[in-house]
């Protein structure tokens, strides 16, 4: 989408699901693991992200988790919020299971579980009954500087399906290929990042004297500012009534009611607090020059886009056009050479842009358990190197620009002359 004159931003969303799926990934030492003990174990992993093709499966790789448990055959909590680790058990085998304890299974009955991550002492924005998770007034940046980009600490909240009906030889995990509780971990948040790069480089041309001259273009990104985006947010998780897939039921998601274009659509998303990004993302000393795009033969993008916000947990909410934005400070040197000769600077432009991150009809929410990205076309001149056209994807193969000779059609400085008449006088006597 052209920005301006001097320079065309074009946003782009890749929304690929964190954890789409209900097939999940156990490692090798988490299936070998054995009920030696009689005590309660778990086997912890997250969904495969793409549907069931096994490539971006992914086990957990958190140190720790909270659980708790309801027997049939007790009153009150079989297990209540106790704190899950990776530790050794008899006859050195590796287990998740209660840090301070041993839980043995009950004689008769069975157990039903609900885990989730971070494990919860005294923070108070997390409520887990066992038909409710609730999230609380939780703010994303209550674990950082409140500065996205700046990530230590920042924490990313999954629940798990509920494991329901276990004894101590489950039947149903047993079919599914577990050896213990299965715990498979959903995110309970959305995550966003943005990315830039320079659409085309230079441009060489021969001139009417029959000498080759060359422009080519700098672009530095000198500030940036992420906006109005929420940072807090509550959001209630009720369990699906049916149905139990392996023993694991699932959570509803909550929903907002938005139109997308003419479709009315539910967007999974939290009801958002008043709290809002407000803050510059860390940029460079000097700025961050941006990388030219770069593709390999068959076309596809093999580098180029540089992070100006990394990807960043947030609160999954209804996006706003004029709410969410990125504000943008960009410079654009040019230079221009003859044959080869030394380059001799034509000027610096400095512009600000803001980018609404709301793409109508595309992006219209940062969804829970959803990844959004924005990949951000810098081109430093009018012409965008598409010959004018303005269409098409520029992450696709088929997109037209070559880096280091665009088309530069439409783009170029022209005059129209035409010259007006004397205007006749009338002279009076």
């Amino acid at each position: 989408m052209r920005i301006s004159s001097h320079i065309s931003v074009l946003a782009i969303a890749t929304l690929t699901a964190l954890a789409a799926c209900t097939k999940a990934d156990l490692s090798a030492d988490a299936v070998s693991l054995k009920e030696s003990t009689g005590g309660v174990q778990f086997t912890p992993a997250k969904y495969v992200t793409k549907a069931d093709d096994g490539s971006s499966r992914a086990e957990f790789t958190g140190s720790s988790f909270g659980a708790y448990a309801w027997a049939t055959s007790r009153e009150g909590y079989f297990m209540e919020n106790l704190d899950i680790i990776k530790k050794v058990i008899l006859h050195d085998n590796v287990a998740w299971s209660p840090r301070d304890t041993t839980v043995y299974w009950p004689s008769t009955g069975t157990v039903d579980f609900i885990c989730y991550y971070p494990r919860v002492v005294d923070e108070g924005y997390l409520y887990i009954d066992p038909s409710t998770i609730r999230y609380t007034n939780f703010d994303v940046t209550s674990k950082k500087t409140g500065i996205p980009g700046s990530y230590d600490g920042q924490v990313d909240l999954m629940y798990a399906s509920k494991a329901v009906g276990y004894s101590f030889i489950p039947d149903q995990a047993e079919e599914a290929g577990y050896t213990s509780v299965p715990t498979i971990f959903n995110h309970a948040l959305a995550k966003v990042g943005i990315k830039a790069a320079q659409t085309y480089s230079l441009k060489s041309e021969r001139g009417a004297d029959g000498k080759n001259y060359t422009t080519r273009w700098e672009v530095t990104v000198t500030s940036a500012q992420f906006v109005g985006a929420a940072t807090n947010g509550s959001a209630t998780f009720t369990l699906e009534k049916q149905p139990i897939i392996n023993g694991l039921l699932a959570w509803a998601r909550p929903t907002k009611f938005k139109m997308a274009g003419n479709v009315p659509t539910d967007f999974r998303v939290w009801t958002v607090g008043s709290r809002k990004f407000d803050e510059p993302l860390p940029v460079p000393e000097g700025g961050l020059r941006l990388d030219i795009l770069s593709r390999n033969e068959q076309g596809y993008v093999t580098g180029g886009f540089q992070d100006i916000m990394p990807d960043t947990y947030m609160i999954p909410q209804l996006l706003d056009s004029g709410v969410q934005q990125l504000k943008l400070g960009i410079t654009i040197k040019t230079f221009r050479s003859c044959e080869g000769g030394p380059e001799e600077p034509m000027g610096t432009e400095r512009i600000n842009r803001t980018i609404d991150l709301r793409i109508k009809d595309s992006v219209e929410a940062w969804q829970i358990n959803q990844h959004t990205i924005y990949y951000i076309m810098v081109s430093p001149a009018y012409g965008d190197g598409n010959g004018g056209n303005g269409t098409g994807d520029p992450l696709r193969p088929d997109y037209p620009v070559d880096p280091t000779d665009p088309d530069m059609g439409g783009g170029y400085v022209t005059f129209d002359p035409t010259m007006e008449d004397y205007i006749p006088a009338v002279i009076g006597i």
